[in-house]
């Protein structure tokens, strides 16, 4: 239908204006990104992106929320797989971790865009985004490793799962800025992994999770 053409265009139009956004925002940094900047680059009038976004801020909570919903499949991914016979938890976990750090070093875009979000956002707005995607797979892994008895007694699931999210929010900030992306993480996940042994029953370097998932 007519409708259905005119809401497909509408949002290619704003799949397009994230796009240049994202090459901008990662080649040049935000600050120095303007409206124009974007539009220009795919002959689209500043009023098309007023129709879209509120403004530029808006416009990079738009591409960080896209970004944390991935990291959030990454999690959803891993509590599916416990489901599957013989699944070893706390290694599922820990290889789903992995794969949650490693896009820290590999993807120079999520890389730049996790740096720049503090400052862009500010700490505040920047953690409620994470509360609001990335909290709530996150608890329910929690719940679904204390229902297989695969996490010490006293540990409180939700307490737990807001403190995990805190320390890769931490780390992604850490490896983003660092000027050796690999090594950084390399040290953050033994680090990590330290800590998760002191909450599961077993104990699974994230780098040999890695390796075996």
């Amino acid at each position: 239908s007519a409708a259905s053409d005119v809401y497909k265009r509408q949002e290619q139009t704003r799949s397009d204006l994230l796009d240049s956004a994202r090459r901008h925002f990662t080649t040049t940094g935000y600050n120095s990104v303007t409206v124009d900047d974007i539009v220009s680059s795919i002959e689209v009038s500043k009023g098309t992106f007023y129709y879209h976004f509120s403004d530029k801020q808006a416009m990079f909570s738009a591409l960080l929320t896209e970004c944390l919903t991935e990291t959030a499949d990454t999690v959803t991914t891993a509590i599916r797989l416990l489901d599957k016979p013989g699944a070893n938890g706390p290694q599922v976990a820990a290889t789903s971790a992995w794969v949650y750090l490693s896009r820290s070093r590999d993807d120079r875009t999520y890389r730049e865009l996790m740096r720049q979000a503090p400052m862009v956002l500010g700490e505040e707005t920047y953690r409620h985004i994470d509360e609001t995607i990335v909290l709530p797979p996150l608890v329910t892994l929690m719940e679904t490793l204390a229902a297989r008895h695969e996490l010490k007694a006293g540990v409180h699931t939700h307490m737990a799962a807001r403190m995990l999210m805190t320390m890769f929010v931490t780390a992604n900030s850490i490896i983003a800025e660092s000027d050796d992306p690999g090594t950084t993480m390399t040290e953050v996940a033994d680090t990590i992994a330290t800590m998760f042994s002191g909450i599961v029953l077993g104990d699974v370097p994230l780098s040999r999770a890695a390796a075996n998932g």
